[in-house]
């Protein structure tokens, strides 16, 4: 059984996100209670990202698809 949320998300125009076809990863925090996201990049640009860390030994978090 699949279990499907839709809804909107508001993102700060800092982020450069932008309407189109991709995945993004959203990534948050509570602060105060409060659910805050932070920009969330599509996932091809995190993928990238997170391999010149791996490169490098500096990555501090894993996503598992």
């Amino acid at each position: 059984m699949h279990r499907y949320l839709y809804g909107t998300v508001y993102v700060p125009i800092h982020c450069g996100a932008k309407n189109g076809a991709g995945e993004f990863i959203f990534m948050g925090r509570f602060v105060l209670d409060d659910p805050v996201l932070s920009c969330a990049p599509r996932l091809e640009d995190w993928l990238r990202a997170r391999g010149l860390a791996m490169q490098e030994g500096s990555a501090q978090c894993f996503l598992q698809t």
